[in-house]
């Protein structure tokens, strides 16, 4: 089965909201390539979704709000 965006981006910020994550360890557990991983994260970096602290994601509020809001309608 396929995955949309929306589930794409609710598996990387799951990742990073444990802890904070490499850009490898995120491509390895969400199994999306670099190419579509690196796109996905500069979108969610550049909407305030994601910090960038040298090379490690991690997650900010607005991003685990928008976690509790894509897990809210996972069918």
């Amino acid at each position: 089965m396929r995955r949309d965006k929306l589930d794409i981006l609710r598996d990387i910020l799951m990742i990073c909201g444990r802890q904070r994550a490499r850009k490898t360890e995120i491509a390895y557990k969400s199994n999306i390539n670099f190419t579509k991983l690196s796109s996905y994260l500069n979108w969610l970096a550049a909407h305030g979704f994601l910090e960038i602290e040298g090379s490690f994601f991690e997650i900010t509020p607005a991003g685990l709000s928008l976690l509790s809001s894509l897990e809210e309608i996972e069918p």
